[in-house]
């Protein structure tokens, strides 16, 4: 028995409304989305993309904190875990900088 729906196609198959769907985008046989306008986001690998204001431009790619680096944060900035920072990973960049709040942050020394 085929139950229909206001989003149910003929051949019974259940399609999202047109405002749930991004916008340029495509859906594989696996069910994932293509084409979305965003940089993707590897959190699970400890990558982000984030605005970086020393490199300018797009976004930029970061990542979590070395050991030695979180020291160094701890005493720059006490009021947060170094935990809650992120670091640029662009070639030459020395910014770090909070998850949340991308100007609560600053530049490692050389």
């Amino acid at each position: 028995m085929i139950v229909f729906s206001p989003f149910t196609r003929a051949g019974g198959e259940e399609e999202a409304p047109a405002r749930t769907r991004l916008a340029g985008a495509s859906r594989h046989e696996d069910g994932c989305v293509q084409g979305a306008r965003r940089p993707p986001r590897a959190y699970a690998h400890g990558m982000v993309f984030k605005r970086c204001p020393n490199c300018g431009g797009p976004l930029q790619e970061f990542r979590a904190l070395t050991d030695a680096e979180k020291t160094y944060v701890r005493t720059a900035k006490p009021g947060f875990p170094p935990e809650a920072y992120i670091r640029c990973a662009r070639q030459g960049c020395r910014r770090y900088q909070r998850r949340l709040k991308w100007d609560d942050g600053g530049d490692f020394p050389e």
